[in-house]
């Protein structure tokens, strides 16, 4: 995914609510390595053309997320279909009387 192209989705799906803060939330994807930078060592979450692709941690909630898939779901989880569980706990922490859209479109990933 395009740096620049994470920010704008990030506003446009509420996570923030500018693109200061969709890049604080970029940083900390990429801090707790959920998201890695597709060339370099650059640990610097950037707002333009940088690739960005998921990383371990990332990766092992894209599993879980499969997983969950397979089993028929129980009334008492209340994981969105295809939302990591990252993305749950960022709209937990959201500010605002805005409430969280249902839907979302990851922005398309590289890898």
């Amino acid at each position: 995914m395009v740096g620049s192209v994470m920010v704008d989705w990030l506003i446009d799906k509420e996570f923030a609510s500018n693109r200061n803060m969709a890049l604080s939330v970029g940083q900390a994807l990429l801090d707790s390595h959920r998201i890695d930078p597709v060339v370099g060592d650059d640990h610097v979450f950037k707002d333009e053309y940088c690739l960005y692709k998921v990383g371990p941690l990332g990766q092992v909630e894209i599993d879980n997320i499969q997983s969950i898939r397979l089993k028929p779901q129980d009334a008492s989880d209340d994981l969105d279909e295809g939302e990591p569980s990252w993305f749950k706990g960022l709209a937990k922490r959201r500010a605002g009387p805005t409430p969280l859209k249902t839907a979302h479109t990851p922005p398309p990933l590289v890898r």
